[in-house]
């Protein structure tokens, strides 16, 4: 049997986790500078979270200023 949860009760929730960093999310260094997630580096580099990330990984030198802590 599945149990209804009411939208009332889950929009409290959402609006209490608003705002929140996620437990696993992983510190990063860009330009030596710190963030707390690759979402927050990207809304500050002005670039999108999936491109921070790729830079991280990347293999090209032109992106070794982008690391994980």
């Amino acid at each position: 049997m599945e149990k209804h949860i009411p939208k009332e009760t889950l929009n409290k929730m959402s609006e209490s986790s608003k705002g929140q960093t996620p437990i696993n999310s992983k510190k990063i260094i860009v330009d030596n500078i710190l963030y707390s997630s690759i979402n927050e580096a990207g809304k500050n580099l002005g670039l999108k979270a999936n491109v921070v990330s790729w830079r991280i990984n990347s293999k090209n030198p032109k992106f070794n200023n982008y690391k994980y802590i």
